[in-house]
């Protein structure tokens, strides 16, 4: 299905410019020919058959669109890992996912070494002999028929136990979603697409490398994001469609970029987060950007995308797309009607069966083919979606969804915390910023600085608290559980990510004894 597809675009259209990294340009034949020798050195050199697993652990690189679809077409499983993950977190997915083989850096394979997971394959795309066997001219391997129902890509998502899940996607999953959104999106030949969001997550996997690679568009792929390599690129590719995070938005506000830079972007879509109106409203009047809000999830792909002729309102999610079919539930698990609130529940061909060997959890969150997204909102008398806030506690850090409990059992790892609870506070930046209240046992004396170096040996960059609270007792109703509306800023918006700096006095706490 996808390779078949992705191979049907070549055919119609080889000279088209399907990806653009900086000085490296290929064209969908290009590209194709590199998956193809992706796939024989998988399949020749280490093994690999139908059912596999493959890691790849790289920022966004013309390797991971070849790497991926070398994996379609001999039928293995693609598994993104984040490449800020440390060697706990590494070595937790590591040990519930059959790795084969693992695709990454010379850089980034320390950290795998220091979890102790170790694949029977490994592919350094740094390496010089793997740099020539995939740019070399020798004949790539045919691929091999796909089908509906096997799993193609694995993503992990927050989990309600401080561990995160793996929900399974197959080919059907991810071509109903992506078919989805380019069909609303209006994506085309040629259509340039900034990939800034990361394709180690699930929406800048879809958004910003499937659909641009299978609808016959260009993908304009940053590794890393900046505000002035993201201008640049819009700027001198002429992006036309800018796939960015709230995030994003408000980093290019706060570079103060050129309005001129954008004048090709035709549409502007903000995902992985809700949007404030501030930064819609500033997006539009100082960078000439109306952005339109997309939703989805890692379990369902996209939802709804807020149509082109509505103007921006915090939530408004607009009308579900072809591949979801969108209820409202009521506690009990009933549909509620129209204008009524509840937890939004989807059903659909992009919607997965569930997540690996999870059965309690797949019980209670699939059922009857609808997943229930923990998300609150109502579907008004026009069948519009609003969002209204969550009826989960999980972090939403730039996009990236994390479980509390996953961060509180790092911090009570340390003999000097008696409890601790951890919470997000909205940021215009980021969505929500990490807050951990930590309880210090009496007798012991804990800094800022001790707390931050002990999370970032065990968790990745955007998972550390950037703001730290010492107290000598946890108060019950300090629980940081309460939903909280979308779409509107904090008070919290003004801390600086600056876990580095040494902690002050009121960052200082000897606990008192009795």
């Amino acid at each position: 299905m996808l390779r078949e597809l992705f191979d049907s675009v070549v055919s119609r259209q080889p000279q088209t410019l399907a990806l653009i990294e900086g000085e490296t340009r290929l064209s969908y034949a290009d590209l194709m020919s590199r998956s193809g020798r992706f796939a024989r050195y998988l399949v020749e050199e280490l093994g690999l058959r139908r059912g596999d697993y493959v890691a790849v652990c790289l920022p966004n690189c013309w390797e991971v669109a070849a790497g991926f679809l070398a994996a379609a077409g001999i039928g293995a499983v693609w598994a993104p890992f984040h490449p800020q993950w440390r060697s706990r977190e590494i070595a937790w997915l590591a040990g519930r996912v059959p790795l084969r083989a693992l695709v990454t850096n010379s850089l980034l394979q320390q950290t795998w070494r220091d979890a102790a997971a170790r694949p029977p394959g490994v592919v350094l795309i740094d390496d010089p002999a793997i740099q020539d066997r995939l740019l070399a001219s020798a004949a790539p391997l045919a691929t091999s028929p796909s089908m509906e129902d096997e799993v193609s890509v694995c993503f992990t998502t927050s989990g309600s136990t401080g561990r995160p899940r793996v929900a399974l996607r197959t080919q059907a999953n991810v071509l109903a979603a992506a078919t989805s959104a380019a069909t609303v999106l209006g994506v085309k030949h040629g259509t340039r697409i900034l990939s800034a969001m990361p394709f180690h997550h699930a929406g800048g996997f879809e958004n910003c490398l499937l659909v641009p690679l299978l609808f016959g568009a260009t993908a304009v792929v940053l590794p890393s994001f900046t505000p002035a390599g993201a201008e640049a690129a819009v700027a001198q590719e002429r992006v036309q469609l800018l796939m960015g995070s709230p995030f994003i938005y408000s980093m290019l506000l706060e570079s103060n970029a050129n309005r001129a830079s954008f004048a090709s972007v035709e549409t502007a879509i903000s995902t992985g987060a809700p949007m404030a109106q501030d930064i819609a409203r500033r997006s539009e009047e100082r960078l000439g950007l109306r952005v339109r809000q997309q939703y989805g999830t890692t379990e369902t792909g996209v939802i709804a995308i807020q149509p082109r002729d509505t103007p921006f309102q915090p939530g408004i999610a607009g009308h579900p797309v072809a591949s979801a079919e969108v209820h409202i539930l009521d506690e009990r698990g009933e549909c509620l009607g129209l204008g009524c609130n509840g937890e939004v529940a989807v059903a659909g061909p992009g919607v997965v069966t569930g997540y690996l060997n999870e059965p309690d959890l797949n019980q209670e969150l699939f059922r009857d083919g609808f997943f229930r997204t923990g998300d609150l909102g109502r579907l008004d008398a026009s069948g519009t979606l609003i969002l209204c806030g969550r009826s989960k506690t999980v972090l939403n850090i730039g996009g990236i969804k994390v479980d509390p409990a996953e961060i509180e059992g790092v911090l009570l790892e340390m003999p000097e915390v008696r409890d601790c609870i951890v919470c997000g506070v909205r940021d215009t930046r980021q969505g929500e910023i990490v807050v951990a209240t930590i309880g210090v046992r009496p007798g012991s004396t804990l800094s800022r600085q001790a707390v931050v170096a002990h999370c970032r040996r065990r968790m990745a960059e955007f998972k550390i608290p950037r703001r730290i609270e010492f107290v000598d007792a946890i108060a019950v109703e300090v629980t940081g559980k309460k939903p909280k509306a979308w779409g509107t800023e904090g008070d919290e918006s003004h801390f600086k990510r600056d876990e580095d700096a040494p902690g002050d006095d009121a960052q200082r706490v000897r606990g008192k004894t009795g």
